[in-house]
């Protein structure tokens, strides 16, 4: 069972395929990119209330805690509720103190639809300030074709990130080693526009070290089974049912990239999934039901989060006749 992440902790990632044949008849290695959970990615702000924040130019700020969210309780709604200026101006001059010097700051930046996304300016549609103080701070700037994401809409959620070494413009002198002034600034095409709370939100700034790691690399076994988890089995280099991590890391929050080392057939595509084990479950006979109390057995009583998304993995031992079917159910409390 795999429940929705909030943070890195146990998290574990793998590949499948989500149709057509992958990879192709040539031999193909795969390698991950990707953030581990290590506690050294601090914390700026979780977004989890409206403490301390402020908005400004046309700006109203309320906390969503309804929505799916990436990490955490809530995430901040930036409204734009009035016709006077272009700027929606979000600050919070008490962040966690965070020492930024070689890192970047990344935050969850969410539009909810084309119809929100036509509203932001053709140039700088996002400005991001980050500080020791409302002096001292580095600016980065968005282009809205920056913020379209691949399919030029915009559309769910999408990490934005500020490299220390690299700010559009250095204001005053930032004290790197204490940051805590955060602003950003949605910018509409017109003073006039305006936008629902929901309609744009932020969540999540943390600050990270601009390194990230490298998985061991492994072979993928072509298949044209939906769902097929591509790097298993019993060939060489086959690695299952998770992704080797680098070593000493438990967990991981981003992926950030797939190295393929070969091109994968031309009709087909594959998923990479972040998930956190629940509980693993033998079936060692055909037709007889298995049973797990996790009330008092172990693990003891996991978390299943709000709106999580529960599903599970199949370990074949030997050739699973086609068609072949799992049955199940799970019992949850609460309060």
């Amino acid at each position: 069972m795999i429940p929705r992440y909030t943070d890195g902790a146990g998290v574990r990632m793998f590949m499948s395929t989500a149709y057509d044949t992958l990879p192709g008849a040539n031999a193909q290695t795969v390698q991950i990119q990707y953030l581990t959970s290590d506690p050294t990615y601090l914390v700026a702000n979780s977004c989890d209330a409206t403490t301390n924040w402020t908005g400004t130019g046309d700006a109203t700020l309320t906390l969503n805690n309804t929505t799916y969210m990436p990490s955490g309780t809530g995430s901040l709604n930036v409204a734009k509720t009035g016709a006077t200026v272009v700027n929606t101006i979000a600050t919070n001059p008490s962040c966690t103190s965070i020492n930024f010097l070689g890192k970047k700051l990344q935050m969850w930046f969410y539009c909810i639809n084309a119809a929100a996304y036509a509203k932001l300016a053709a140039g700088t549609a996002l400005t991001i300030k980050y500080g020791s103080d409302s002096s001292n701070y580095y600016t980065y700037n968005f282009t809205k074709a920056q913020l379209g994401r691949p399919d030029g809409l915009g559309i769910g959620w999408q990490k934005i990130e500020c490299f220390q070494n690299a700010p559009a413009v250095t204001t005053g002198t930032p004290n790197n080693s204490a940051m805590v002034y955060f602003q950003a600034n949605i910018i509409a095409t017109s003073s006039g526009t305006v936008w629902a709370a929901g309609d744009f939100m932020i969540d999540d700034i943390k600050v990270a070290p601009t390194g990230s790691f490298l998985g061991a690399t492994v072979a993928n076994t072509a298949s044209s089974i939906a769902s097929h988890i591509l790097h298993s089995g019993t060939a060489a280099q086959n690695y299952g049912p998770f992704l080797p991590m680098y070593g000493g890391d438990t967990g991981v929050t981003e992926v950030e990239s797939v190295q393929l080392s070969a091109a994968s057939a031309a009709a087909g595509s594959f998923n990479v999934y972040l998930v956190r084990p629940i509980a693993t479950i033998p079936v060692p006979v055909g037709f007889v039901a298995s049973e797990r109390d996790l009330m008092n057995q172990l693990p003891s009583l996991p978390k299943v989060h709000k709106n999580a998304c529960l599903g599970f993995l199949m370990f074949a031992g030997a050739a699973t006749v086609s068609g072949t079917q799992l049955q199940g159910f799970c019992d949850f409390a609460w309060g």
